[in-house]
């Protein structure tokens, strides 16, 4: 027997778009718990903050994603809004939570000389 989607086990419905939502809603809700943050939105609280920008989410700068307004407060209804990617990103540097810059070539060769060896993430054992 094939097997492939079952829209009638999914726990939204049979609606593509509800199940792809919900979908998106886990993953943010896992990333936020992997980061250390508490998470208070319901799936149904989640829509509404999205309401209809739902299609204008992406990846570059002028695309929206979901915020937090406040990064010291839970995610929930009172604190999460949609923004552009350019604002999330300014927003974020305001506060200090930018990734540091990539080490440069002389940082790495100077690591070499004093004989500091680090290992590309894969070389670690699981």
């Amino acid at each position: 027997m094939p097997i492939g989607p079952q829209p009638h086990l999914w726990k939204t419905g049979p609606d593509p778009e509800r199940h792809l939502r919900y979908r998106a809603w886990l993953q943010q809700r896992n990333q936020a718990r992997w980061r250390g943050e508490v998470w208070n939105l319901s799936f149904e609280a989640w829509l509404a903050i999205w309401g209809d920008q739902w299609q204008h989410r992406g990846r570059e700068r002028h695309h929206l994603c979901l915020t937090r307004r406040d990064y010291t407060l839970p995610w929930d209804e009172t604190n999460a809004e949609v923004v552009t990617r350019q604002a999330h990103n300014q927003r974020q540097a305001d506060n200090g939570r930018v990734r540091k810059p990539r080490r440069t070539r002389a940082e790495i060769e100077q690591d070499r000389e004093l004989g500091i060896i680090r290992l590309p993430k894969q070389a670690y054992p699981l």
